[in-house]
């Protein structure tokens, strides 16, 4: 039995089932996610073939072949997006110098959180299935025991997003749905209260639906999600959980701090600390609800933690390729190269069939006794024994001969998935007719060209998510942050949002609750650490021509992207001039010893 709700809790449990079991029939959705369970089997190999043609090809005895040309692309674009990595950084706009340090400090705590979760990697990932369905998910969230952010990687058949948000980045969702099945002890771990009402799921025996699939990859096969499948939502030894983000209206209260920045809390005591004395306002704005429910049991309901307003995303961001005009659906790279993939199988099939077969012009009555196809199964075998009426014609024709045209028809099939994909064969090293070094870069050159919006699209997602990151730092109301600056020499530990008691009253220091700041994406290549990258850095700057100038100016390494720009330049300065001196000197000794008079000792 699931516990009683109070009318507040049962409203928003309500609300949150109404925008699942919208999302999961609105034809958008289904559309999509029977395009993205092909999609996927595109890129596995395994879904490459109709039906009818399997069936076709069976009844003549004949094997699929298969030359998953799509899994090559992929791989190839997302090798690239390896490489040449996005990292998100923050700078400040305030014109003050402590600012700059503050912004510093804020931009390698983001750098260690994107270190510690790993998040390039599941980035990758997340990018890899916008090529292959249209769209991929994240989710980024502070965990509320220990305060961490938490970055995950979320397979995009688990979501249901708003489909009534057209955008093409679907970045004005009203809510966004997510599902996951937990293990039954991780469930109870989590929520003990609903220990009873999860055991109900399950048989005495502890077992549900054996010999089927379970449940996330029994949903991971179909256009809907099925909140009771398998027992109301318990299958093998996992427990369906499901998740709805969604925005609600509240009162707010925004005002200017003591440092000039404004603020705005839904925190009516907060606003006033933060004021400091001053006028503070009450406005209207969104919050975002979380609703955990399962079956019918609520588990959990409240505001986000920490509960910001107007944040622009959800914890859940998508990143997309596109979306077609028509429906709205997302519509991913491989896509334009499915026909050709199909059509590529069935021509090679066809190819091997001609080069093995033959085709035999037999009178009616020349095997008495025998159906056509007894002897069409006769001639199949090796050693097959066929006793002709005498007088009968019997013509046996190699099919060869018709091998050509398929072959010629394959090779076109190569040039039109390159022309389709925007990836021609010298971006993948292969040997091509192109004979000059120019018209072989040109080639690679427009094969990275041609793919400018899904990096564009991969770049916003990453402020997105760089966003989103900043408000849960920023809005966390956590105390004395350690942040660690990576400098020339060694590592610097700075403490943000340091409290203090000042003459009775309570006192921050480094202050970055309500900081301005701007998000940079910067490309960078794939480094292991950031020590390594600040070696790289310098290392291009040293083989510049205009090196000594360059080191010793603090503006241009701040553009130019170097850490520590400050420090460097300061130190450049003092090399210089210490070595301006010892040529100095030197020079004053050689005059010196050029004016002494000839035999003075």
């Amino acid at each position: 039995m699931s516990l009683s709700l109070s009318d507040t809790q049962n409203e928003a449990l309500q609300k949150a089932r109404r925008y699942f079991e919208y999302a999961d029939k609105h034809p958008m959705m289904s559309i999509w996610r029977e395009k993205a369970i092909e999609d996927f089997g595109f890129y596995d190999g395994t879904k490459q073939w109709p039906d009818s043609i399997l069936a076709e090809l069976r009844e003549r005895g004949q094997s699929p072949i298969t030359v998953n040309k799509i899994k090559n692309l992929v791989n190839h674009l997302s090798g690239i997006e390896i490489q040449t990595r996005f990292r998100v950084a923050f700078r400040s706009h305030s014109g003050k110098k402590e600012d700059d340090g503050l912004a510093k400090a804020l931009t390698h705590l983001g750098y260690a959180v994107q270190e510690n979760q790993d998040i390039p990697h599941k980035a990758s990932l997340k990018f890899r299935d916008t090529l292959i369905t249209g769209i991929g998910w994240s989710n980024m969230y502070k965990d509320p025991e220990t305060g961490e952010i938490n970055y995950e990687y979320v397979n995009p058949l688990n979501v249901l997003f708003d489909p009534d948000d057209l955008t093409p980045n679907m970045d004005q969702m009203t809510y966004v749905c997510r599902v996951r099945w937990l293990p039954l002890f991780k469930a109870e771990e989590l929520w003990p209260s609903h220990k009873e009402y999860f055991r109900s799921y399950f048989s005495a025996s502890g077992n549900i639906d054996a010999g089927n699939y379970a449940g996330e990859l029994q949903a991971r096969q179909q256009g809907y999600v099925d909140l009771y499948a398998s027992g109301r939502g318990g299958s093998g030894s996992r427990i369906l959980i499901v998740e709805v983000q969604y925005r609600d209206q509240k009162t707010a209260y925004h005002g200017v701090d003591h440092q000039g920045h404004p603020f705005q809390t839904f925190n009516k005591k907060e606003a006033h600390d933060l004021g400091g004395g001053k006028s503070v306002e009450k406005t209207k704005a969104t919050q975002i609800m979380r609703v955990l429910f399962t079956g019918d049991a609520l588990l959990e309901y409240g505001p986000l933690n920490p509960p910001l307003p107007d944040l622009p995303d959800f914890t859940y961001i998508p990143c997309l390729w596109s979306r077609r005009f028509e429906d709205g659906v997302p519509d991913g790279w491989i896509s334009v190269m499915k026909d050709i993939q199909r059509e590529s199988n069935y021509r090679r099939t066809k190819l091997v069939n001609n080069l093995n077969s033959f085709k035999a012009i037999i009178d009616a009555d020349a095997f008495e006794g025998k159906t056509t196809e007894q002897i069409r199964q006769e001639l199949k075998r090796p050693d097959g024994v066929l006793i002709k009426t005498p007088g009968a014609t019997m013509d046996i024709q190699s099919n060869q001969g018709l091998a050509p045209g398929q072959f010629e028809m394959l090779q076109r099939g190569d040039q039109e998935i390159q022309q389709v994909s925007g990836i021609y064969d010298e971006a993948l090293g292969k040997q091509t007719n192109a004979q000059s070094g120019v018209a072989i870069q040109s080639r690679q050159v427009n094969s990275v060209r041609n793919q400018v919006f899904a990096f564009d699209n991969l770049r916003m997602m990453k402020k997105r998510e760089a966003r989103m990151m900043l408000n849960l730092i920023q809005g966390g109301g956590d105390e004395f942050i350690e942040a660690h600056i990576l400098t020339n020499d060694e590592q610097e530990s700075i403490l943000l949002n340091v409290v203090k008691e000042v003459g009775g009253k309570k006192v921050i220091l480094n202050d970055v609750r309500t900081l301005p700041l701007s998000i940079y994406v910067e490309e960078v290549p794939d480094y292991e650490s950031s020590q390594q990258e600040q070696q790289a850095t310098l290392q291009a700057l040293l083989g510049n021509a205009n090196a000594t100038v360059i080191l010793q100016s603090p503006t241009f390494l701040k553009r130019m992207g170097v850490r520590d720009y400050e420090e460097l330049a300061q130190e450049m300065q003092q090399l210089s001039q210490e070595q301006m001196t010892q040529q100095a000197q030197a020079k004053e000794q050689a005059m010196a010893m050029n004016n002494t008079p000839q035999g003075a000792a």
